[in-house]
């Protein structure tokens, strides 16, 4: 006899539901002034007059699968000012009480002096800077695209009124949007994403700008990815009372969320310390000191309360700035204890709250770092950065990476192309700042010799590799269009000599040409009038990563800058790179991998094996063709697929050199991929709709197999074998977005979403 399990997809809905007292009404949101710009149009709408973008014929324009608008004329018609530093590529922006920093074709903007991330670098073209839409988030503008017109839309307020807010995330999630908009009766007129491009992690803190004309009462709408969909936290009661440019707001409770006004320096001060508890254990004491001390104190933090699994206790903290380390010591009631060591609590002399949460064994999650030198994933780290290194640390942060955790010292140092290995704990973190110190012993709050970013993808990585290596040192050619000397020779000319430069270079040559006696007489030759686009480059250390592995026990996404999601799946060969491109470069023949690799982001959290698959959100753009290139080897390879308007997902199956099979949420289809483990051979499987025909095939042990099962009948399907005693599994397709993953064994199917 079958038995017959039914499999549901369980989906846990989180409903908030706020109790409204009345308050003091904010001042409205209000962005009153609107810019219309049109793609490809040279002519915007600036509060309903229509006119030339500027002189150069600027439009808006779609790059790199990226929407670009034209800067200068947007800033300047909110009444910001631009300058450009042609030596050192930076543009200047300074709008009301802000100044912001891009540097042309950098995704790192400096905002009031602390970094912000950008999905896309600006670039020059006709003497004029493009950035991507949502770099003018930055500014507290708000802004819309809307596909079926090509209208981008704009939305300010007045330079004055825009408020620097520092939000802390205390609430046990990390959030991809943040929107305030005043308390009040009716449907709230929720701002832009106040995070552009950025991530807020758990008890990450970041200083955005935000549209609020006024103090008084606010809430918060925090997005978040959960299988696959966003939802929101909503923060309310909010208190901005009495602010006059800047507050800190702590998002640790839904109704009751800790706010400092116009906060003032201090060294040593009393906060208010959050614990959350994550051990999976019941904490009956919390003990502290500073990492310094040789002693815990004696006060228990939490008083005679016990503080379940997942839950939040607060407690008076004195804390100093001098020591920002601490030591946690916790005990439980199944007799065992946590021991927590170099906790920075808190990274900011404004700040009057902190927090802390504390994971099984002596892990935590808090503002700056981990535990030291602990956690689940292993990083094989490669120094060629031209320098020994002593000591190496991390931080979410770039700003926190001197004082984040070290995870590897050594006295005797690393030498120029030796390799180490040590562990790190990701957390729910996926992006990290890796800093070196070229010298032995560095302070704990010294800055390193050299800092960058890589990420990891996912959370769930169980190792990678990461590699810190120091940049040619030449001589580089600036862009044609931005030499301004009038002087300069002829684009030909200037290639030439950048061409015996690179040749004497990769000979093993100085580095200049062969007709000058020494370096100085061509730096002289570069440095005049007539080499005026030719710069030295500093030789400055990058960091990547590469060869990441993964557990599968946590769901992830790679994002791109569409609005349908892209299932991926691997059936043809390993998938190295995977890249969504301009249809201009997909018909160019003469891009090689290489080329791909410097023009495009990468997509896939490292390489894709055969019957791997990942999710990748926000890859495609709808109502339009979309070229896909991947690389195997080093070989290229090409598809275009055409993404309908109201395709929410599209799933593409690689199943041969530039061939794909693709089908989205309109067509009604899900992928199955069908893995067989049962250790036997020529096995039978048969998949049954409740209506129809049944689709049956053969499947050797260790091999898989997919197919196309339609879901416009009805989607709940059953996955059977022939292998005697097999218990079959009822599922509903509905559940699985496109995709789903059944692999069996001699029992019975498991099966996975994409996400998985």
């Amino acid at each position: 006899m079958r038995r017959t399990k039914r499999l549901g997809a369980f989906l846990i809905a989180l409903v908030m539901i706020f109790t409204m007292l009345p308050v003091m009404t904010a001042g409205a949101v209000n962005l009153s002034g609107n810019i219309v710009l049109v793609m490809n149009s040279t002519d915007f709408t600036v509060n309903g007059t229509k006119t030339k973008i500027d002189a150069q014929g600027s439009k808006p324009v779609q790059s790199k699968g990226y929407t670009m608008l034209p800067l200068r004329a947007i800033l300047e018609a909110t009444g910001g000012t631009l300058s450009y530093d042609g030596n050192t590529k930076k543009i200047t922006i300074v709008r009301g009480g802000d100044t912001v920093v891009l540097t042309l074709d950098s995704k790192t903007a400096v905002v009031n002096g602390g970094s912000r991330s950008l999905g896309a670098a600006p670039y020059a073209t006709n003497g004029r800077t493009m950035v991507h839409i949502r770099t003018l988030e930055l500014f507290g503008m708000k802004v819309d695209w809307d596909s079926k017109t090509n209208n981008v839309t704009v939305k300010y307020v007045e330079p004055t009124k825009i408020f620097n807010l520092t939000l802390q995330n205390g609430m046990g999630t990390p959030y991809s949007s943040v929107e305030i908009a005043p308390m009040g009766t009716g449907t709230p007129d929720w701002s832009g994403n106040l995070l552009g491009a950025d991530t807020l992690n758990i008890n990450g803190n970041l200083t955005v700008q935000a549209p609020i004309t006024g103090t008084g009462m606010y809430q918060l709408r925090c997005g978040y990815v959960s299988a696959g969909k966003t939802l929101y936290h909503t923060i309310s009661n909010v208190n901005l009372t009495g602010m006059t440019d800047r507050a800190t707001i702590l998002m640790n409770s839904t109704t009751t969320p800790q706010v400092s006004i116009d906060g003032n320096s201090a060294t040593g001060r009393t906060i208010s310390l959050y614990f959350l508890n994550n051990t999976g254990k019941t904490i009956s004491a919390i003990y502290a000191k500073p990492s310094s001390d040789a002693y815990f104190s004696q006060t228990n933090l939490i008083g005679t309360s016990l503080l379940q699994n997942g839950g939040q206790a607060s407690t008076t903290f004195s804390y100093n700035a001098s020591n920002p380390y601490y030591d946690f010591y916790a005990t439980c009631t199944n007799g065992t204890n946590e021991t927590y060591t170099r906790v920075p609590v808190t990274t900011t002399s404004t700040q009057t709250f902190g927090s802390v949460v504390l994971y099984a064994n002596g892990k935590t999650g808090s503002t700056g770092g981990s535990s030291s030198g602990s956690g689940d994933t292993e990083v094989t780290f490669k120094n060629n950065s031209g320098s020994k290194i002593y000591e190496i640390r991390v931080g979410t942060k770039s700003s926190s990476v001197k004082s984040g955790t070290t995870v590897w010292s050594d006295s005797d140092g690393l030498g120029d192309g030796k390799t180490t290995t040590f562990s790190m704990d990701l957390g729910s973190t996926t992006k990290w700042y890796f800093g070196i110190y070229t010298t032995r012993n560095p302070a704990a709050s010294r800055s390193p010799s050299a800092s960058g970013v890589v990420n990891f993808k996912k959370t769930n990585a169980i190792s990678a590799r990461v590699t810190a290596t120091e940049e040619d040192d030449g001589y580089v050619l600036m862009d044609y269009d931005e030499c301004t000397d009038s002087d300069c020779k002829d684009e030909d000319d200037a290639k030439d000599i950048h061409d015996d430069l690179t040749a004497s270079k990769s000979s093993g040559g100085k580095g200049y040409k062969s007709s000058y006696s020494s370096e100085s007489d061509f730096k002289e030759a570069v440095d005049s009038d007539d080499r005026g686009h030719y710069e030295e480059q500093d030789g400055e250390v990058s960091f990547s990563i590469s060869q990441i592995k993964y557990d599968g026990s946590s769901s992830s996404s790679s994002s791109g800058d569409g609005d349908v999601d892209l299932n991926l799946v691997a059936y043809y060969d390993d998938i190295d790179n995977f890249y969504i491109v301009t249809k201009s470069d997909y018909e160019d023949d003469d891009m090689d991998d290489d080329d791909y690799d410097d023009e495009y982001d990468d997509l896939i959290s490292g390489t894709l094996d055969e019957c791997e698959y990942e999710l990748l959100e926000d890859a495609l753009e709808s109502d339009a063709y979309n070229y896909l290139v991947w690389v195997i080897g080093s070989t290229v390879h090409k598809a275009r697929i055409d993404v309908d308007e109201d395709d929410e997902w599209v799933t593409v199956v690689i199943t041969g050199k530039n061939k794909v099979e693709y089908n989205g949420s309109d067509d009604e289809k899900t992928l199955a991929l069908v893995e067989n483990y049962s250790g036997d051979n020529n096995v039978k499987v048969m998949l049954n709709p409740n209506s129809g025909e049944e689709i049956s095939f053969k499947l050797d042990d260790d091999k898989f197999a997919y197919r196309w099962l339609s879901t416009s009948k009805t989607s709940d399907w059953n996955f059977d074998t022939d292998l005697n005693g097999f218990d079959d599994s009822d599922v509903d397709l509905d559940d699985y977005n496109g995709f789903i993953h059944a692999r069996f064994d001699e029992d019975d199917f498991t099966f996975n979403e994409i996400d998985d």
